[in-house]
């Protein structure tokens, strides 16, 4: 039970730490505002977290590989490229709508460039898992003759880059985040380009 309260108290610390972080900026942020939103004293919350540089660090290890896990991608492609694209393709524009998605952004646009080696790692945990998958994907679904793709990891990052549009920048200077309809348009939009583009051509020589 002691260990189990401590894991509670450690997770709610961090959570406070995060808000504040991708609210304030890793700068304006001090061990006693975080104390104040987690609602603990400082003495144990350096208990827990010798300096705010640590702590920053623990919350960036254990979201990076939250990037990955919440935008579906199967590891072996069993047909209906379209289907599984829209799957990934929601997840995708999802994350970067919902608050929890906003605050990791923000996190790594501003303030990672004080920690590098954080950004290395939680670049190759985070984005570069995540567009390794789809590049796997993307080439399985080359090789069934699905689509017409040279180089997987390009078409993953065209395939990326047509989702997210112009959304991460939108909700990191506080527009307010697209209904279900408004990401549904999107995301169609940007699955029919990507699918159109990538087609194989018919016999006739015409995509």
């Amino acid at each position: 039970m002691p260990r189990e309260r401590a894991a509670r108290k450690s997770k709610q610390m961090l959570n406070a730490a995060q808000r504040l972080f991708a609210r304030s900026g890793y700068a304006a942020v001090s061990m006693d505002d975080i104390a104040k939103t987690a609602g603990v004293s400082k003495a144990t919350l350096y208990a827990h977290f010798d300096s705010k540089e640590k702590l920053f660090a623990e919350i960036i290890e254990i979201e990076s590989p939250h990037v990955e896990e919440r935008v579906p991608i199967p590891e072996v492609f069993e047909g209906d490229a379209e289907g599984v694209l829209r799957n990934f393709a929601r997840g995708l524009a999802s994350f970067f709508a919902d608050g929890r998605g906003l605050e990791i952004y923000r996190l790594f646009v501003t303030d990672l460039h004080r920690f590098p080696d954080l950004v290395r790692r939680f670049h190759a945990a985070g984005p570069m898992a995540l567009r390794a998958r789809l590049s796997r994907l993307l080439a399985q679904m080359a090789e069934r003759g699905g689509l017409s793709i040279d180089d997987p990891d390009l078409a993953a990052d065209h395939l990326t880059s047509l989702i997210q549009g112009r959304l991460p920048f939108d909700r990191a200077i506080g527009l307010p985040p697209p209904d279900a309809a408004a990401i549904d348009r999107h995301v169609e939009s940007a699955l029919r380009l990507f699918l159109r583009g990538y087609a194989r051509a018919s016999r006739g020589g015409e995509p």
